[in-house]
């Protein structure tokens, strides 16, 4: 009995076991893959009338939330809407608990508790350029998170994040095509495939750790 709970949390919770078929199915990788594909997911800044104030600053996984989430209802973001959804997810998450800076795990609860979608969870060795990109074959924008001073945009201001969150919307034969809410010229930004895989950390609690994150990626599903 033990056991069977166990798998059913695990499940319930929406990080995949080893025991869930659909899991393996969403990652098999296809013989062939296409050279390159786009998803129309609507894109955000973090800051959408570039007020950079404290909870702005901090917004990147409600952006990304945000932007998966109206591409899943097939909706509009302007920046007033997506202001607004930025704000009112912030403000929830400061009733519920949570902290400034989320991992994965907690990016993928706000998806179902809040946002009212499912979700998986894909975590170290199941985190690759062939699956990555099966998912996106397959309609899904890829959630990740990563070390934001090693994607060197020259779009941010310094260094950079240590800590930020991205949305993968597709590839082409070089790069990952990303919404970077981390600038207002983060739509449809290019990353080099090397880049993206490198910077895959997740959450530690400690931005001077964030490079020893574990690799993670989100999807959310409707």
């Amino acid at each position: 009995m033990k056991f069977l709970a166990a798998i059913f949390i695990t499940i319930y919770s929406g990080v995949l076991t080893n025991h869930d078929q659909k899991f393996y199915q969403l990652i098999t990788t296809p013989k062939e893959l296409p050279a390159e594909i786009q998803l129309n997911v609507p894109f955000t800044p973090q800051a959408p009338f570039g007020i950079w104030d404290a909870d702005h600053n901090e917004a990147c996984e409600e952006a990304a939330l945000v932007m998966v989430n109206a591409y899943l209802d097939n909706e509009k973001l302007t920046p007033e809407s997506a202001d607004t959804q930025i704000l009112r997810l912030i403000g929830w998450e400061e009733l519920n608990g949570y902290k400034v800076d989320v991992d994965a795990r907690e990016m993928g609860q706000l998806a179902n508790d809040y946002l009212y979608k499912n979700y998986k969870i894909y975590y170290d060795d199941q985190v690759t350029e062939n699956r990555i990109k099966t998912l996106l074959n397959k309609g899904y924008p890829v959630i990740l998170p990563v070390a934001g001073q090693t994607l060197g945009n020259p779009y941010f201001r310094g260094e950079g994040p240590p800590y930020h969150v991205i949305v993968l919307i597709g590839y082409n034969e070089t790069n990952f095509i990303t919404h970077d809410p981390g600038t207002r010229n983060g739509e449809s930004y290019e990353y080099s495939i090397d880049t993206i895989m490198n910077s895959i950390h997740d959450w530690t609690g400690n931005k001077q750790t964030i490079k020893e994150g574990r690799k993670a990626m989100l999807i959310m599903t409707p």
